[in-house]
């Protein structure tokens, strides 16, 4: 439903590589859709009708067909990649982020992939169950595709000429630290990968909020915008350090949940590239950062409404506050995840 207004808004600005883009959003969206509901009327057949019962998580353990569904668990498996732009189903994010209307983007950015990647979890774990998961190697596929989309995402990030389409590509990378999360399948890693949600969508959300309204995304333009609009660098500035994953900002403590979690799980791969991954992140975050505070002969303000200004001061204030006191969003997750499994 999201994405039909977002398509219509951008027939009207008629720009071809938007409606483009819009039009390839709105096609994965249906593909999610339609795979996720042929998943579930398949295994509601299945189970349904073999077994006279509609308590599904109950029942797919005693199936009379497992190979059934392992099929629909596939379809289940897959609508949801495309729609989270999981690592290799990706395509439709970068042009759908970078080149959105303001609005769009920031919604897209703070929760598009999150719900997404939140029904996932919840349908693996409330439905097909650890047990049904492990047996059919569900969690080291999924290891596999974190480690493939938090290394393909970062060097894509890197590659960037333009703020938004960096933004873009380095959420494909994010997307891999929550599915890392997942994979664990383990309460520790459930509640990383709900925290990192969490902190990304405020972190990620706020820095879109930043890049909208500037005369130009392109990176070359950001130096002399401390000296322009000082608010907007210094709110992009601490937004892009929680991103990184700096001390005292809500995302170092996603970061520290997250690895804490892979490495009891004994996921050591997942370590390594997560290392990896974040140390990529250094370079493309200083791509935003180091520029900002340069001079620059071009002084012209920019001229920000108060809307932007205040949504720029919540989301920088969030991410600072969670950084110091993440105790109450943390426990809501632990006990979520304690509920779930």
């Amino acid at each position: 439903m999201t994405t039909t207004p977002f398509l219509f808004s951008e027939a009207d600005i008629g720009r071809y590589r938007r409606l483009e883009s819009s039009v390839r959003l709105a096609r994965y969206g249906f593909d999610c859709y339609a795979y996720a509901m042929v998943a579930a009327g398949h295994i509601d057949l299945v189970v349904e009708s073999s077994l006279k019962s509609y308590d599904i998580a109950a029942l797919i353990p005693a199936s009379p067909l497992p190979n059934a569904v392992l099929v629909g668990g596939a379809f289940v498996l897959l609508g949801f990649m495309l729609k989270s732009a999981l690592f290799p189903l990706h395509q439709w994010l970068p042009g759908a982020y970078s080149r959105s209307p303001n609005a769009v983007a920031v919604l897209l950015a703070g929760s598009g992939t999150k719900v997404s990647l939140y029904a996932l979890s919840r349908i693996m774990f409330g439905v097909f169950g650890v047990s049904w998961l492990v047996a059919h190697q569900v969690d080291k596929i999924l290891l596999i595709l974190a480690c493939a989309a938090m290394l393909f995402g970062s060097l894509g990030a890197i590659q960037q000429t333009r703020l938004k389409a960096l933004l873009a590509w380095s959420s494909i990378a994010q997307i891999g630290y929550i599915v890392l999360g997942i994979s664990t399948l383990s309460e520790a890693g459930l509640r990383a990968a709900w925290v990192f949600m969490l902190f990304h969508a405020v972190i990620k959300g706020g820095l879109f909020v930043c890049a909208s309204g500037l005369p130009s995304d392109r990176l070359e333009n950001l130096p002399g915008l401390a000296q322009r609009d000082p608010l907007r660098a210094a709110c992009m500035t601490l937004l892009a350090l929680a991103l990184l994953g700096v001390p005292l900002t809500a995302g170092f403590v996603s970061k520290w949940l997250m690895l804490q979690a892979a490495w009891d799980s004994g996921a050591l791969l997942g370590v390594i590239v997560f290392a990896v991954s974040s140390l990529l992140a250094v370079a493309y975050v200083a791509r935003i950062v180091l520029p900002i505070w340069q001079h620059s002969d071009n002084t012209q303000p920019i001229i920000t409404p108060p809307t932007i200004r205040l949504a720029m001061l919540l989301t920088t204030a969030a991410a600072l506050i969670f950084g110091v006191w993440p105790g109450p969003v943390i426990e809501l997750c632990q006990r979520a995840a304690e509920a779930l499994l």
